[in-house]
């Protein structure tokens, strides 16, 4: 079997949705694990959800749907989940995302091609960020690479779980496990691609969600990078590679972090983000400007926001 999709259910109906696209898959290579951690309260709603697979899916034996009386939380059960899967690849999936309906077939005929690579990842259309148009100019795209013979690597992998697959292999070996200590998906991403002995950034769309890692908070989501800088510092690695992660981390603050929060429409947060934000870019200020990938960098949009922030926060503010 070629993918284990996860699906997680956070007491939201757009569940359905993301059932209903894997559903109408062209190629039906892959098993779904669905998580119903006791999010619903009303046992009517998991009888609804129990009806929707049995009828799409035909009482297919690669659905599986785990429903737990007491929450056990995203990381006991996605434990589970791998330990039980038959996939050759891991995808997680989140509420509200849309697959295409020849992601799978796609992503088949390419990992015929590119073969036993341990991580791939692919183009996702986000409701306030699209990772594609963002760094078009300097993604590498269908070749097989790693991080120590590519450093650049970092300035444009994604900070997002949902558009990656990760091989059953890389988890096993280097045991990729969502235990206790790994609380922290930006970190785990990173982890994964830093043990990952080959990665593949396929130019295939994956397909669209409506909203960045909403199970945590986008200042939840920025701590977790001091978690990635730590990572590379326990293993010698963090002054190897301090341009690319400073790089990626700015742009993470302004066109992650940032317009996650504008897009919440919740005032004080955005205000409260806009604080953070300067805070942290002032601190590494020096970095910054010496970095070299923000030099080169010819992106326009990305030169006029980095070098009128003050200009940028007062815009956001108004």
């Amino acid at each position: 079997m070629l993918i284990t999709f996860i699906l997680y259910s956070s007491n939201s109906v757009d569940i359905f949705a993301t059932i209903d696209s894997l559903s109408k898959q062209t190629n039906q290579n892959f098993e779904l694990f669905i998580i119903e951690d006791a999010s619903y309260k009303a046992g009517n709603n998991i009888n609804y959800l129990y009806n929707l697979i049995t009828e799409n899916w035909n009482k297919n034996s690669k659905i599986h749907l785990i429903c737990n009386s007491k929450s056990n939380g995203f990381y006991k059960n996605a434990t589970t989940a791998i330990s039980e899967s038959k996939g050759k690849y891991i995808v997680f999936l989140k509420e509200a995302q849309i697959i295409e309906e020849n992601f799978v077939n796609n992503f088949e005929i390419a990992n015929k091609q590119y073969k036993n690579v341990e991580l791939y990842e692919f183009n996702l259309k986000q409701s306030f960020f699209d990772v594609k148009e963002f760094n078009k100019d300097n993604i590498i795209y269908n070749q097989i690479l790693n991080l120590n013979d590519n450093p650049e690597l970092i300035t444009t992998y994604d900070t997002t779980m949902y558009n990656k697959a990760f091989s059953a292999s890389l988890i096993s070996n280097n045991n990729l496990f969502m235990q206790k200590s790994d609380l922290r998906p930006i970190a785990y991403i990173y982890k994964s691609l830093f043990m990952a002995k080959s990665y593949c950034r396929l130019d295939i769309n994956m397909g669209s969600e409506n909203s960045e890692e909403s199970k945590y908070s986008s200042f939840y989501m920025l701590k977790q990078w001091s978690h990635v800088f730590n990572m590379f510092r326990i293993n010698d690695k963090y002054f190897e590679f301090i341009d690319e992660l400073n790089y990626i981390y700015l742009k993470y603050i302004l066109f992650k972090f940032i317009p996650m929060n504008v897009n919440s429409g919740n005032v004080f947060s955005i205000k409260k983000a806009v604080k953070i934000a300067s805070l942290k870019i002032k601190r590494r200020k020096k970095q910054f400007i010496n970095n070299k990938y923000i030099q080169k960098d010819e992106n326009p949009v990305f030169h006029d926001v980095i070098y009128n922030t003050n200009e940028y926060f007062k815009k956001i503010l108004s």
